[in-house]
């Protein structure tokens, strides 16, 4: 696949309007996460569901010539990214779904214990034809100014080596790691390494 080069970018705060963008670039950044819910439910459905509980104001996005190429949240102490409302799901998928897409995705939307100062970086996700090319590090930046928090926390899978360098670059040190859930079928990592970027 060819790579694009990035032109002039624009980072912001998402929108309501944004939100079907963004589900499709989390559900393909993260394709491997999702498999299982895909083989159960269909793409159109896991893609619609992550519309539903998207938490579009902790969101941000990069825009190129009016296209979103990548996208970010950053949580804090009152809540995740995404929240589901199980009632509106079972209304709108049946109560069994809702049901199962409220076990698999319980780990998504637990409130992290932080200080009210402290952001938890989730959700970073790039288009594709622009990786390689430092976006995601333009986009943390910027974000994380928009977003003025003393503190940030993230985690990431050990395996996901380019992702760990590129937040070692802005300045995130490792400061624990935690076993993968046992229930976790996931082969791809052992451990989920958690980094922080304090204040000086």
């Amino acid at each position: 696949k060819k790579r694009k080069r990035c032109q002039m970018l624009n980072i912001r705060k998402a929108v309501e309007a944004d939100c079907k963008t963004i589900s499709i670039s989390i559900v393909t950044a993260f394709d491997n996460d999702f498999s299982a819910f895909i083989k159960q439910f269909g793409r159109e459905f896991v893609l619609e569901f992550m519309e539903k509980v998207l938490q579009i104001e902790y969101f941000y996005v990069v825009e190129q010539a009016g296209h979103i190429i990548g996208v970010l949240a950053i949580s804090d102490a009152n809540g995740r990214a995404t929240k589901l409302d199980r009632q509106k799901l079972a209304e709108r998928f049946g109560r069994f779904k809702a049901f199962l897409l409220g076990l698999g995705f319980s780990d998504f939307e637990k409130p992290i214990k932080i200080p009210e100062t402290t952001g938890y970086i989730e959700y970073v996700a790039v288009d594709a034809a622009y990786r390689g090319q430092g976006l995601a590090q333009q986009m943390l930046k910027e974000s994380m100014k928009l977003a003025g928090f003393k503190d940030y926390i993230l985690d990431v899978k050990d395996s996901n080596e380019a992702a760990i360098r590129c937040y070692q670059k802005l300045g995130f040190r490792e400061f624990t790691r935690k076993k993968k859930p046992f229930l976790n079928p996931l082969k791809d990592f052992k451990e989920f390494v958690w980094m922080e970027r304090l204040a000086d």
